[in-house]
């Protein structure tokens, strides 16, 4: 039968440790091989792959597609077809590989040997549960910090607050065996059993429901030709059926096939010091439906069935969505800074009598980022400018603001609000005192009013700046400036 891969790595988990050797390209190409109905992309802490794989796909529908437009031979337009449908079906999926810890934990407070970094695994249902990957992910990497590698702890206070509070969303299952649920296992069994061990289980399956609806929590096995994989298979599967909860296959793939355990192991040692790649790493590659049987051989092939059509449940619970939006326009809090009354009159009176029609749009605009940009500018130009030079200065601001307002009105967005940002920022850099800032930084210097505003402190009128305005930002290229 086919299935879901919903546990699988790419090269992307090499961002903090060597982790995996597979390629995006090369992993989809092995699921087409495989005849997979999707796949799910959970690298270790980073949504760094997932654009690139989105890209992918749908490089893949457009390649097919006018392949099938283009060809008129029957044959190979049947055999077209089955490339196009295929990719029309598969199931992209976006997840995240977290590492689940108590509160506040730091390197300060960590108490060793009781203390750990708990795999969890996280699958976005939809574009608001992508939203919280993304929010969940920003948390961990703020919480950071060094011990050994670097070390991005989710709280459990996080999971509450993001997903607990907005479920329904993003699918939650129980990851390998560095898990919390596989430890507690792994716990019951060393116990004899304990109750007290049962009721630690029970609490924390009941906390996984809670937060993320218990339609949307999973147990996850894995096929492995480890003991203890094997063992936690069989406990776990038990536990699930007394309770009454679904259970997933997956293969946590770290390699394409079979036969790249060997470089993948020699990957993983090629760090410092040893790894441990043979029992755990034993079947983290893609599989068939045949192959996952032949490993969990404990386990009957009717319950192994079951979980494998668990994995195509999910997949029918996935929205298609894109990461692709305009570009945004980042926005601050806006500081207008005081103009007197006599310099305002002055400047008012050479915009009409200039006929400066952009820098009257922004004077009269309706948005107050637009009227933030237009007044800043206004004020460096009364403090940092002798008054008989104005009008020269304020044609050259025409020339420059005819650019942003045309270039706004192509990407939709106020791009002024770029440049009210970029001088909080570059304010902020200089008062601190630590940052090295300088006085001027690439074409951003030959815009006069950038001086004005304070984003450069070089005055390209002043000094003769050989450095047209129109390189900085042109209408005939719409999109947000680089000022480095």
């Amino acid at each position: 039968m086919s299935y879901t891969s919903l546990h699988c790595h790419s090269d992307y988990s090499n961002i903090r440790m060597l982790d995996s050797i597979n390629q995006l390209p090369l992993l989809f190409e092995r699921a087409r091989e495989l005849k997979l109905k999707g796949l799910a992309i959970t690298d270790h802490e980073t949504l760094s792959g997932h654009i690139k794989a989105i890209q992918y796909i749908k490089q893949q529908r457009e390649k097919y597609k006018n392949k099938y437009e283009a060809e008129e031979n029957q044959e190979k337009k049947k055999a077209i077809k089955q490339e196009l449908d295929y990719w029309n079906n598969f199931k992209l999926i976006l997840g995240n590989e977290i590492y689940l810890t108590r509160n506040d934990l730091r390197l300060d407070n960590y108490i060793k040997g009781k203390d750990k970094y708990y795999h969890f695994i996280l699958l976005a249902k939809d574009a608001e549960g992508h939203k919280q990957l993304r929010e969940l992910s920003s948390r961990a990497w703020s919480h950071s910090f060094r011990q050994f590698i670097e070390r991005v702890p989710t709280f459990y206070r996080d999971i509450e607050e993001i997903i607990g509070a907005n479920p329904g969303h993003v699918i939650g299952s129980t990851a390998c065996l560095g898990s919390q649920f596989a430890h507690l296992i792994r716990e019951f069994l060393d116990s004899g059993y304990s109750k007290e061990v049962t009721k630690r289980i029970d609490n924390f399956v009941k906390w996984c429901q809670k937060q993320f609806g218990k339609e949307n929590f999973f147990i996850e096995l894995q096929s492995s030709e480890s003991d203890d994989q094997n063992s936690y298979n069989k406990c776990a599967l038990a536990y699930a059926k007394s309770r009454g909860i679904k259970v997933i296959i997956t293969t946590d793939a770290h390699y394409l096939r079979k036969e790249d355990r060997p470089i993948h192991k020699s990957y993983l040692n090629s760090s410092e010091g040893d790894r441990e790649t043979d029992a755990f790493y034993s079947g983290t590659y893609l599989q068939d439906a045949d192959q996952i049987k032949e490993y969990m051989n404990n386990i009957s092939s009717e319950d192994i069935d079951i979980m494998l059509e668990n994995t195509n449940y999910i997949n029918s619970q996935i929205e298609e969505y894109d990461l692709k939006h305009k570009e945004i326009v980042p926005k601050i809090k806006l500081e207008f800074k005081e103009v007197c009354i006599d310099d305002y009159d002055i400047i008012r009176h050479i915009v009409k009598k200039c006929n400066l029609e952009y820098v009257s749009k922004f004077m009269n605009s309706q948005s107050e980022q637009d009227k933030c940009y237009i007044n800043n500018i206004f004020y460096g130009l009364s403090k940092k400018i002798d008054v008989n030079d104005w009008e020269k200065y304020l044609i050259q601001i025409e020339k420059e603001v005819a650019e942003v307002y045309e270039i706004t009105q192509k990407i939709g967005n106020d791009l002024s609000s770029y440049f009210n940002t970029m001088a909080k920022v570059v304010d902020i850099m200089w008062n601190e005192g630590d940052s090295l800032v300088g006085i001027s930084r690439g074409s951003a210097g030959g815009f006069v009013s950038n001086y004005l505003l304070g984003i450069t402190q070089m005055d390209p009128i002043k000094y003769g700046i050989e450095n047209m305005y129109w390189r900085f930002i042109h209408r005939d290229r719409p999109e947000l400036p680089k000022i480095a």
